[in-house]
């Protein structure tokens, strides 16, 4: 419940308590046999009682400050163990957003490899087109010639 620190106070002020009643019952049973300091002693007397009143007030003032302070220092600990959490998971996360960016980083190289494999191939398909094209106009002009040549034949 309490800090060992407080506790050993309280069991030191309830000794003091205790010594203080003590020497109040000394002081009462010589008052009695003394007469003449009688009205001294109730005087002191009520001053210890007095005093006594006031160390009990200490301690419940004391209790209750070592009452809030547990419940400061628990709220404390709680709010530590909530941002020790909330620090976990910002961790987790940033451990899978690590691990997203490698991902994203090696589909990037994948997709440049990709892209760089796809620029040769359409120039690839450029030249093969280029060389179709001139091979249709060579074919063109041999047709062409053929057909000259058959006409030339069969007016011949």
């Amino acid at each position: 419940m309490g800090h060992p620190y407080y506790l050993a106070i309280n069991l030191e002020i309830c000794h003091l308590i205790d010594i203080h009643l003590a020497e109040l019952n000394i002081a009462l049973s010589s008052g009695i046999q003394l007469g003449i300091r009688n009205s001294l002693l109730i005087k002191n007397n009520e001053s210890f009682l007095e005093h006594v009143c006031q160390l009990k007030d200490e301690v419940k003032v004391l209790k209750n400050q070592i009452i809030h302070k547990d419940i400061f220092f628990t709220k404390a600990e709680n709010e530590i163990t909530a941002k020790l959490e909330e620090i976990q998971a910002l961790q987790s996360e940033i451990k899978e957003l690590k691990i997203k960016y490698f991902l994203a980083q090696k589909d990037l190289s994948e997709m440049d490899f990709l892209r760089r494999e796809l620029t040769q191939i359409r120039q690839n398909v450029e030249l093969k087109n280029v060389d179709l094209d001139l091979k249709k106009d060579e074919l063109s002009e041999k047709k062409d010639e053929l057909i000259w040549l058959r006409d030339e034949l069969i007016s011949t």
